[in-house]
């Protein structure tokens, strides 16, 4: 369940008014939740459940020569069902259902007996009562009895669009039914925003930590910067890819863009360094950024395609594995193709840039 809603009255209440509670809870608010669009279920559960007694009147049957079977024997004439029946008249044809559901207390009283050509009702012969059943658990909200409805959301439904469109419904129901107290708890949605802040933030430490190991040993400033700029830049494209797939952004499809932030780095690093080579050989700016990232074009395709190829199997996994990992498997196949894309069309242009930036300054001061 992504979250529960607790139901109780807002003053204390009777046993009859709980009953009656439990009843509205199952025949209403339980039905209401289910119409959303974003709800498979709402699983209701602490409710009173309600059964109907009959007591014979010994006195009056003993002074009357009737027996106990005789009034079991009445109510079961008289709960029938011989469902669906077809009559043919020439061309024309007719469906009948014939039963008689006793459902009610009203209903078992009301039902005839005839005795000696006497015609009695139940309710002469028998008290007939309404009763709750053996309570096998309880539900306690605020040192209250209430009634939890279990929230079951739909496969494709987005957490955040539940819990708004839910938190809509309850505000309404507050309205409607003003002696009523609804409350939300054991909200999983806290919970997976936690995660996912939690992911977010060790995403970009770890890309800042993969920068500060990149300064370390490459030892100029060009480099980090040019992956500081490149890393987001492939992350944004890859959220965007993402969404146009129709997946979302949750704990599974963070944890492959995570995956390949490692993997990006890699790409960005081999274009700038045959890059540097191109230059250190007495190449132009502008020529070694051509040169150098048409001659790794080849390899970093290849070596993002034997990358993805561990990867795309676990797309066509079935069962619960298969929905663990396609969000990962998505997520990391989109983030190494976002960076390669990154590499072979951003990375040379900033690359550039930066370049003649550093050679106008030195030109102008030094």
């Amino acid at each position: 369940p992504i979250l529960n809603l607790t139901v109780s009255l807002k003053d204390h209440h009777s046993e009859d008014e709980f009953l009656n509670l439990s009843e509205f809870a199952e025949t209403v608010i339980k039905k209401r939740i289910e119409q959303l669009p974003e709800i498979a279920l709402a699983d209701i559960s602490g409710q009173a459940h309600t059964e109907i007694v009959v007591t014979p009147k010994i006195n009056v049957l003993s002074s009357l020569g009737i027996e106990n079977d005789e009034l079991v024997s009445a109510i079961k004439n008289n709960n029938f069902d011989f469902g669906n029946l077809v009559i043919q008249n020439g061309i024309y044809q007719y469906n009948f259902r014939l039963s008689n559901d006793l459902t009610t207390k009203k209903d078992i009283e009301d039902i005839y007996i005839n005795l000696h050509n006497k015609i009695l009702q139940l309710k002469d012969l028998a008290v007939v009562k309404i009763r709750s059943k053996p309570e096998k658990g309880m539900v306690y909200s605020n040192n209250k009895r209430a009634v939890v409805l279990s929230i079951i959301k739909q496969s494709d439904a987005k957490v955040y669009d539940l819990k708004e469109t839910l938190n809509e419904l309850t505000v309404s129901f507050n309205k409607d039914y003003p002696n009523l107290v609804f409350e939300t708890n054991q909200d999983q949605s806290e919970l997976l925003k936690m995660s996912i802040d939690n992911l977010k933030s060790n995403m970009w430490m770890g890309i800042v930590l993969a920068i500060l190991i990149m300064f370390m040993f490459l030892g100029d400033f060009q480099s980090p910067l040019i992956s500081t700029i490149s890393i987001p830049l492939s992350l944004i494209l890859s959220m965007l890819m993402i969404y146009a797939c129709g997946l979302s952004i949750n704990i599974i499809s963070l944890s492959g863009l995570i995956l390949g932030c490692g993997l990006m780095i890699d790409n960005t690093i081999i274009v700038i360094e045959n890059i540097t080579q191109k230059i250190e050989k007495g190449n132009s700016v502008f020529e070694a950024c051509v040169k150098g990232t048409n001659e790794v074009i080849s390899p970093l395709i290849s070596s993002t395609l034997t990358n993805c190829a561990v990867f795309v199997p676990l797309i066509f996994l079935s069962g619960i594995a298969g929905a663990l990992f396609y969000d990962q498997a998505i997520a990391v196949t989109i983030g190494l193709v976002t960076s390669v894309i990154v590499s072979i069309t951003i990375i040379p242009v900033l690359f550039f840039y930066i370049k003649n930036v550093k050679i106008k300054f030195l030109e102008k001061y030094i």
